[in-house]
């Protein structure tokens, strides 16, 4: 579910940016973070900047923590922090608590203590910088839960002004699924196919939005 409100708490170049995305994208957010320089810096992109300490149970429950739908925790290097705030946050009945982590090590820490995911920068960026250089047509990727992923792949030619009837697209790539088409008219508007039938055919510079698993996805991207 999207969270209508969030708390970034950590407000390091990554929380920055996470806290200035979902504020542009209309969630109330609330910030933490123990320097007033960073809370000056955010306070105006924000519904709420704080100087707090984010391991201190009474500052967070004074906040209202325990409202938010969300929290995104980037404390620096900081893993005993990383986790009395996790704890303190779990404890208050936050649904959704991503960390961000810097070591493998530390990500199963935060994992096993139960929260919902965690970032690690460095590899995160590595897989995808090979990704893009393996499947250069792939645009943009989202992973889902139990091994899902949704891709944006550029239409390969041997699609192009081909239905997807024509391609036999069900029998050769099982498993994955056309959830929408994003197409580029003429005067270079674009326009999105949701749910394209089987006579839907594929143009130049379409971009189709897939779902499946990673081998079965591998197949699609050739």
């Amino acid at each position: 579910m999207r969270p209508q409100h969030a708390a970034v708490i950590g407000l390091d170049a990554f929380g920055f940016a996470v806290a200035e995305e979902l504020a542009r994208r209309g969630c109330d957010v609330v910030c933490v973070d123990g320097d007033m320089e960073r809370v000056q810096a955010i306070k105006d992109l924000v519904v709420n900047a704080v100087q707090a300490d984010a391991t201190d149970e009474k500052a967070l429950r004074a906040i209202g923590m325990s409202e938010v739908d969300a929290a995104v925790i980037s404390p620096g290097e900081d893993l005993g922090a990383s986790i009395l705030t996790a704890m303190i946050l779990l404890e208050l009945g936050v649904k959704e608590i991503v960390v961000k982590v810097s070591t493998e090590l530390q990500a199963r820490a935060l994992m096993r203590l139960g929260v919902s995911w965690v970032v690690v920068p460095e590899r995160d960026m590595g897989k995808r910088a090979a990704e893009r250089l393996l499947a250069p047509h792939v645009v943009e990727r989202v992973q889902l839960p139990d091994g899902y992923f949704i891709e944006g792949i550029v239409a390969p030619d041997e699609f192009l002004d081909k239905s997807i009837s024509d391609l036999r697209f069900r029998s050769r790539f099982a498993g994955v699924s056309v959830l929408a088409i994003k197409r580029q008219a003429a005067n270079r508007t674009e326009d999105i196919v949701v749910n394209p039938t089987r006579y839907d055919r594929i143009m130049p510079d379409d971009l189709l939005i897939v779902i499946g698993r990673e081998k079965d996805l591998a197949k699609l991207r050739g």
